[in-house]
């Protein structure tokens, strides 16, 4: 997969630091902000569905097969929306038991998404090795998007989150964080503590407090909302895919190795928890304080009731490398990946969606 060869992890965005956050303000100033940024926002091309967005060769007007899926992200308990690989948003109206492919105008390497609302959303496109990264913008629910300047040199975005409707961070490879305080209009590099450690995840817990992982057991924290960041120590030396917070002090990391580190305060100690496999892990959710999900390689999904202190298996029925996971409820969620093919195959790989209806008792094949 071309974005491990780049040593790099694929994300999530996930709805519970998202969707379901409380609208914070009311409808007649939600509408005067939109007035004043508008006012105040570049000018974006707007390409219809299947059109061309991103100046690369001519993209027919249909969406690509995914051959993986790297990210999924609930905003509601009956949508959802999934990232493809080429160039495909995937859409879920019933809660993740079908699904239906939806063109971004672009043949990018989709990392990551995030969606604010079941309409406001971002997407992040790999070109090619050492080519700029790009960040797609919706604001219809992905019938239409939008290229954004990315002001850094970054070719590998991997993750993307919002503490706030106006503050929000996207990292990547070389350690680069860009970070917006207008919404998403316009974003900015933010100097990290160290360049160079490539950047696989962020998550904020609070509208202030907020962690990233990455290469080598790299653990970033800010406390002001992405504008500055200070490196956190204790986590190992694994490479780290993913992080989850449930508060500002209680989290996980998960990663190489079947990796799978908690921490219950912010961050000072992290403890390792058994996790009964040496498979890499690439993604990891909560519901709350006690129950989780992390899922990875040969079609590994773990879960836990307590908190990690146990974590036990479950049937996952594929065999490929699942990257991303997000339940909705205690009960609903999905989990997403690929499927290598044999040899010669065309396509190489496929994309894979597992739903549940039952906290993973049963995971059944959506796409």
């Amino acid at each position: 997969m071309i974005v491990s060869r780049l040593h790099t992890r694929t994300s999530r965005a996930r709805n519970r630091r998202s969707g379901r956050r409380p609208i914070l303000a009311r409808m007649l100033l939600v509408a005067l902000a939109a007035v004043l940024l508008a006012a105040a926002a570049p000018a974006l091309t707007w390409a219809a569905p299947g059109d061309q967005v991103d100046g690369d060769a001519a993209v027919a007007a249909r969406a690509f097969k995914p051959v993986a899926f790297e990210d999924i992200q609930y905003v509601s308990k009956t949508t959802a929306f999934a990232a493809g690989t080429p160039g495909s948003l995937s859409i879920s109206t019933d809660g993740g038991r079908s699904w239906r492919l939806r063109p971004m105008g672009t043949n990018n390497w989709i990392t990551a998404l995030h969606f604010r609302s079941s309409k406001a959303g971002w997407a992040l496109g790999i070109v090619q090795e050492g080519t700029p990264g790009r960040i797609f913008y919706t604001q219809d629910g992905g019938r239409h998007w939008a290229l954004q300047t990315n002001p850094s040199y970054c070719d590998v975005f991997t993750d993307v989150d919002f503490a706030t409707r106006q503050v929000g961070v996207i990292v990547g490879r070389y350690g680069t964080i860009l970070r917006t305080v207008n919404g998403g209009w316009t974003w900015t590099q933010v100097a990290a503590p160290l360049s160079g450690p490539h950047l696989g995840a962020v998550d904020f817990a609070t509208r202030t407090v907020g962690y990233a992982v990455g290469v080598n057991g790299r653990i970033l924290k800010t406390t002001d909302g992405g504008a500055t960041w200070r490196v956190l120590t204790g986590a190992g030396t694994r490479d780290l895919r993913d992080v989850c917070f449930v508060s500002a002090r209680r989290g996980w990391v998960v990663g190489a190795s079947g990796t799978i580190r908690r921490t219950t305060n912010g961050g000072a100690t992290w403890k390792k928890q058994a996790s009964g496999t040496k498979k890499a892990l690439a993604g990891v959710d909560f519901v709350d304080g006690l129950r989780g999900w992390a899922v990875g390689a040969s079609g590994t999904i773990l879960r836990t009731t307590n908190g990690g202190a146990t974590w036990k298996k479950q049937k996952s029925g594929t065999r490929g490398f699942l990257h991303a996971v997000d339940f909705v409820t205690r009960t609903k969620g999905c989990a997403v990946g690929e499927k290598a093919m044999p040899l010669g195959s065309t396509p190489y790989a496929v994309g894979v969606i597992r739903f549940t209806s039952s906290g993973g008792k049963l995971w059944k094949k959506a796409f």
